[in-house]
């Protein structure tokens, strides 16, 4: 689910709610047609239900039709928002910022660098070694 769409909605236009009356039998229109609006949650939802044996319950082509592209403009608008900002000098707007507070993190599992998991001993061992193999290789 897109976070930036999440809770928004929408006006159903006046053709395609008079184009939903013959489905008013059906729950979910009678509600879209007395409120007049749909929200994403729902429009989600609708799609989701038409696409898996419901279409011809709830609304037919042409509202399917009106859903997907009512969806497809606004995550289009939201992705390109996002691009514009990152072809800007932002950082990728497509990665989701956080941060890991050390604060409630028991020590045994906090993060070190690599270099500093290890014994300096054991690391001097393995160099020593290393160098070893390759002189007699």
């Amino acid at each position: 689910m897109n976070s930036k769409l999440y809770g928004k909605t929408y006006e159903i236009p006046s053709d395609v709610l008079s184009k939903l009356e013959p489905f008013k039998s059906e729950k979910t229109i009678a509600n879209l047609l007395s409120k007049g609006t749909i929200t994403y949650q729902n429009i989600k939802k609708i799609i989701h239900d038409m696409e898996n044996g419901e279409l011809d319950k709830l609304g037919g082509n042409d509202f399917k039709s009106w859903l997907d592209l009512t969806l497809t403009s606004d995550k289009d608008r939201v992705h390109g928002s996002k691009e514009i900002r990152k072809n800007g000098g932002m950082e990728n707007q497509f990665i989701k910022p956080h941060e890991k507070k050390e604060v409630n993190v028991r020590p045994s599992q906090r993060h070190e660098k690599s270099i500093n998991k290890y014994d300096s001993s054991v690391i001097e061992s393995l160099q020593r070694i290393n160098e070893i193999m390759k002189k007699t290789l």
